[in-house]
């Protein structure tokens, strides 16, 4: 079911700052560096091999993620896991028992991109998501 490494979120304080460290240091280049008001964060996507690694600020202390820096400081706040027909995961995980946070059917992320997030009670007390689909820009 898992073919692989989706994507991976970073939680960071200073998204330029990771943006230009790793220009300087890796030559990598964003694919997109976008300010996202709707969920109080500045995040820059990046495209690794096949799997996006993605780069979240909270903009303010009400923004998402905001109380995940504020406890944990910057890190990994969870890999996205690729999976094929991420609707028919979802309706065999909620037919088991398994709560997620997004119901039978995945979100639409705001690159285009399918996730579902099963609820950390379920998953061994942290955020285990999966995705499907390809990056749009």
């Amino acid at each position: 079911m898992l073919k692989g490494v989706h994507h991976v979120t970073y939680i960071v304080e200073d998204v330029p700052k990771v943006v230009d460290f790793l220009e300087q240091s890796f030559g990598l280049k964003p694919v997109d560096v976008i300010d996202n008001p709707k969920r109080g964060l500045k995040e820059a996507y990046f495209k690794i091999g096949p799997t996006i690694v993605d780069f979240f600020q909270p903009m303010h202390d009400s923004a998402d993620f905001a109380q995940f820096l504020k406890e944990k400081g910057p890190g990994i706040s969870h890999v996205g896991w690729q999976v094929e027909d991420i609707d028919g995961v979802a309706d065999r995980l909620v037919t088991q028992g398994v709560k997620t946070r997004d119901g039978r059917r995945g979100t639409v992320s705001p690159h285009g991109y399918k996730t579902l997030s099963i609820d950390p009670a379920n998953a061994a007390g942290f955020l285990f998501q999966m995705a499907e689909g390809e990056l749009q820009h």
